[in-house]
């Protein structure tokens, strides 16, 4: 199971780089990515507010919502039993090291 955080998605679908990567793999691979409504949420409140997006958007004739289609086609969408603040910088789950940013939110599967 993999979670992307917002700011892989916008990267990943807006500029050529590892985050682009990451996600024409999950896309090549038809591997569904985990994410939340809180993530898309934030998604959208991002392109719609940051003049950057809205240009890239516009430039190729397409809306918010054409992108959140994008993402949600990629996705399946679950609904977290718990919301976690995070306390530390780091966090290790079956021996994998994962850096959190402070106050982040960690969604509990």
């Amino acid at each position: 199971k993999v979670v992307l955080d917002s700011n892989v998605w916008l990267s990943g679908l807006f500029w050529e780089g590892e985050a682009n990567k990451i996600i024409e793999f999950f896309e090549r691979k038809n591997i569904k990515v985990i994410i939340s409504k809180d993530i898309l949420r934030e998604i959208a409140n991002v392109l719609n507010r940051e003049a950057k997006f809205q240009k890239f958007i516009s430039e190729k004739n397409k809306e918010v919502k054409d992108v959140l289609r994008k993402i949600i086609s990629l996705s399946m969408i679950f609904y977290p039993s718990k919301k976690l603040v995070a306390l530390a910088s780091y966090l290790t789950i079956n021996h994998k090291l994962f850096t959190i940013n402070y106050s982040r939110r960690l969604l509990c599967l």
